[in-house]
């Protein structure tokens, strides 16, 4: 719903989940591979989402919440700052390509 309400499309830029996840070569793909298909359609949208603002992900320190849904506030309200940390959530840093963990959510 959110990718034809916003004008996003079909297209899978970031995660190419279309017969199996690739992300983009600095990105951690065996964990990408073990995301659930919600999980990675919210990374494309959320990719496609800033790239019409003209925001390339890649480049800028993002920090996306998978854990939410797709209607939710599901990143940073500007690049270089992290959302609050919750226990359940899982936060995603765009210009890595790989989630929290552990020590660094200290």
């Amino acid at each position: 719903r959110a990718r034809l309400e916003e004008a996003l499309g079909a297209r899978r830029p970031f995660t190419n989940w279309e017969g199996g996840c690739t992300m983009p070569d600095y990105a951690w793909n065996d964990w990408g591979k073990a995301q659930t298909d919600r999980v990675l359609d919210l990374m494309d949208i959320d990719y496609l989402r800033l790239a019409q603002t003209d925001t390339d992900s890649a480049h800028k320190t993002l920090v996306w919440n998978l854990s939410q849904n797709v209607d939710r506030t599901t990143g940073s309200g500007a690049a270089g700052i992290c959302p609050c940390l919750t226990p359940s959530m899982v936060p995603f840093v765009t210009n890595r390509g790989g989630p929290l963990v552990g020590i660094e959510a200290l």
